[in-house]
């Protein structure tokens, strides 16, 4: 006699859907449905956990059919077309929330670590966001700068940095793995209540902690990448951003190669300067100091894109199972540096950092309104990369209403904002209305129209 309400009924549908995609997939494909784990659920040390059939979203044997908001455009109109989309979601309240958010959480902790380390403040900041990894070739980054990194965090002035130089030392923070390295030695003590006063989701930390010290136990490096966690922000085992890279078996049998390669002659840089009027915002003082050597501006733009980094290659899940690469051109979708492990990284580190599962949907549009326009990943691969961490109702459907599903319902915050579909739509609608919208607009197909003029009228 338990009342059921709609809101039980659409989770129970989604996981009756999801283990019925997954089982389908398992009998197609000839896995053993016994196989089919959860990453939670896997042990790490005697079973493949990294699989094809794990997956979110779930893998389908064939490829997709439906049309996308990207169908009939050629590769400058996809381009077109995302970066008017990034622009809008960048001008959203709702990114700026995230990204001040985030910037004031991650300096709390690392001020906070770096004194129970026994390390000043200064000293942790610059160990979490300065190393041999990264240069003037990271787009936002502000330098091995101290000041510039206290300003950008929010912790010398009321406002954060712009969205490139919070990001840009959320990248930077990744490559140092310096927020592993912080975290660590505290996570090993268990102490439920340090966790807590450092402002970290605790249960989330130590279930991490756990699979790491786990995952030292693998008996081989490619074995801890392949099926373990390296560090408390390398994606989960039921993420597409696990295809990057090539994949084994426990025992050491290929599964898969890696979706993407380095370019064989290197990364190459944009090609304009710091007066760019494409820019949105213009670049800080701090970019642009430097970006510029110190000298004044205007001055030549170093960083290297994604896409300027990284060939996307055609290469198949599994046998009879199609790839990454031939997935995204069977929907019409842009191809930049495969799923975005960016995006895992960054959603990982706020998810630790207490973000609510409700947040991180404000998590991943920032992570499109920051690296569409960047051109460090494309629409479909950054919603890969985002979708494993999205709550009911948020999930991608590899179709033409993934661009609404970045904001299909309204987000409640733990400091009690609220943001609505319409306040994020509307922002869109103002940049469609403008000349370059309307000129992409115009390309695109009726259902395509009708489907945009939906999301955006719904706003008003």
């Amino acid at each position: 006699h338990t009342l059921v309400t709609s809101d039980h009924q659409n989770i129970i549908m989604a996981l009756l859907r999801a283990f019925l995609s997954v089982a389908l997939l398992g009998c197609a494909s000839g896995i053993p449905i016994h196989t089919l784990v959860t990453s939670d659920s896997c042990d790490l040390l005697h079973t493949t956990c990294n699989t094809v059939a794990n997956k979110v979203p779930v893998v389908s044997k064939g490829l997709p059919t439906s049309i996308t908001m990207e169908t009939g455009l050629d590769d400058e109109d996809k381009a077109a077309f995302e970066h008017l989309l990034g622009n809008a979601l960048r001008d959203t309240d709702a990114v700026k929330w995230a990204t001040q958010m985030f910037a004031r959480r991650l300096a709390n902790f690392v001020i906070l670590a770096a004194k129970h380390n026994g390390t000043s403040p200064e000293d942790g900041l610059m160990s979490v966001f300065a190393g041999s990894c990264c240069d003037q070739h990271n787009t936002g980054y502000v330098g091995p700068n101290v000041t510039a990194i206290k300003q950008v965090l929010g912790l010398t002035n009321e406002s954060v940095g712009n969205i490139r130089e919070v990001w840009g030392l959320g990248y930077v923070m990744s490559k140092t793995h310096g927020f592993t390295t912080m975290l660590s030695p505290i996570a090993a003590t268990g102490d439920k209540s340090l966790l807590s006063s450092l402002g970290l989701n605790v249960d989330e930390v130590l279930k991490r902690e756990d699979l790491i010290m786990k995952s030292e136990q693998l008996n081989s490096s490619d074995l801890k990448y392949s099926n373990g966690y390296p560090d408390f922000a390398y994606e989960a085992l039921d993420s597409w951003v696990r295809f990057d890279f090539s994949a084994i078996t426990i025992n050491g049998a290929q599964q898969w190669s890696g979706a993407r390669s380095y370019k064989k002659a290197g990364c190459s840089e944009v090609n304009f300067t710091s007066q760019n009027p494409a820019l949105h915002p213009p670049l800080s003082e701090n970019e642009l100091r430097y970006q510029c050597n110190g000298s004044m501006p205007p001055c030549k733009i170093h960083w290297y894109p994604g896409i300027n980094c990284y060939d996307v290659v055609d290469t198949p899940f599994a046998t009879s199972i199609p790839g990454y690469l031939q997935r995204a051109k069977a929907l019409n979708y842009r191809v930049a540096a495969a799923p975005s492990g960016t995006t895992a990284n960054m959603l990982q580190y706020a998810r630790l950092l207490n973000f609510t599962d409700n947040e991180l949907v404000l998590m991943r549009l920032t992570m499109a309104a920051w690296m569409l326009v960047t051109n460090d990943h494309s629409f479909y691969e950054i919603m890969l990369g985002a979708d494993n961490f999205m709550p009911p109702g948020f999930n991608m459907v590899q179709g033409l209403e993934d661009i609404g599903k970045l904001m299909s319902e309204s987000v409640h915050t733990s400091d009690g904002m609220i943001f609505t579909p319409a306040s994020v739509f509307s922002v869109l609608g103002e940049y469609v209305q403008s000349p370059a919208g309307q000129e992409i607009f115009q390309k695109l197909g009726s259902a395509q129209q009708n489907y945009l003029k939906s999301l955006i009228s719904n706003s008003r």
